[in-house]
């Protein structure tokens, strides 16, 4: 309904059969056509939220809800399960580098001042 604000969720496994609110619907994967993680993947890229954007009209607290025959509509990258899998296991990798270098900015950080005395006394 509010995809245009980046409102999109997937469900882990454990939540299934809760609900949050009658206002946001829910759909279910097919089995052995998609995989939840993917999708999750797939919906947090800026690729997907300008897909959204299409049909998220207005401004502010008037903008237009996203209807869900529209977000059906939308034409959506769907490998066979294989390649889910494995663009998923490449993503995985990916985050677990960012979050490495999310870790090692703080500390290359604090060499900063240093080095900049340094370069500053013509040591380096």
């Amino acid at each position: 309904m509010k995809g245009w604000e980046g409102a999109l969720a997937v469900c882990p496994p454990q939540l299934v059969g809760y609900f949050a609110s009658p206002e946001y619907r829910t759909f279910r994967c097919k089995p052995n056509c998609a995989i939840p993680d993917y999708l999750a993947f797939l919906f947090a890229t800026p690729w997907f939220y300008n897909q959204l954007n299409i049909f998220a009209k207005g401004i502010g607290g008037r903008r237009n809800r996203i209807h869900p025959d529209q977000f059906l509509s939308l034409s959506v990258p769907m490998p066979n399960i294989t390649k889910q899998e494995e663009i998923l296991k490449v993503y995985n990798k990916l985050d677990i580098v960012k979050l490495s270098h999310v870790e090692s900015l703080p500390i290359f950080e604090a060499f900063i001042p240093s080095v900049l005395d340094k370069a500053f006394r013509g040591e380096l």
